[in-house]
């Protein structure tokens, strides 16, 4: 029974550590935070009047 924990344990930490390879990560912000931050300016960097 142990070694199938160990197992399962290794599995999980294998595909963590091929998605943090992946970049699945990699975001510094969550969506909804960048959905606040489009409000603010438009693609060009001016204001949304």
């Amino acid at each position: 029974m142990i070694l199938v924990s160990v197992s399962l344990g290794l599995i999980f930490l294998v595909l963590f550590i091929i998605s943090v390879i992946k970049g699945q990560f990699s975001e510094d912000e969550s969506p909804a935070i960048r959905l606040l931050m489009d409000d603010f300016a438009s693609e060009d960097g001016k204001e949304i009047e």
